[in-house]
């Protein structure tokens, strides 16, 4: 079992890094940047930098939020894999909220991704 689970994890992190490292994320975002409330980082955007900055910073969120939705996606193939999954037992409830949570984390990053974009366009103008 933990054989089968190891082979899961490792083919989900294969399949999904691309998607991961397909996100720019900067070497680096600063710690005041990370600690400012992202609404007063937007109030306050006035230069290209700012607008870099709120994009950096949406980046990082998105590579949490698949790294999330990841988490939830291996933990809804546990439950499916366990014994007594095929039966409607709490394990199969728990792999299809899992499944439906990860789904819902991969719209919120994707609605991120868009807000980076429009960022970093910003920062162009």
């Amino acid at each position: 079992m933990k054989t089968l689970i190891s082979k899961i994890v490792l083919t989900l992190s294969v399949i999904l890094s691309p998607v991961v490292s397909a996100v720019e994320v900067p070497e680096r975002v600063s710690n005041s940047v990370l600690q400012t409330p992202m609404i007063d980082l937007v109030k306050q955007a006035n230069s290209k930098a700012d607008h870099e900055k709120i994009a950096a910073r949406y980046n990082k969120e998105i590579k949490r939020l698949l790294k999330n939705s990841s988490k939830h996606e291996q933990l809804a193939l546990f439950y499916q894999q366990t014994e007594n999954a095929k039966k409607n037992t709490w394990r199969s409830k728990a792999a299809t909220h899992c499944r439906i949570i990860a789904q819902k984390i991969k719209e919120v990053a994707d609605e991120t991704s868009a807000l980076a974009d429009l960022y970093k366009r910003a920062a162009k103008d």
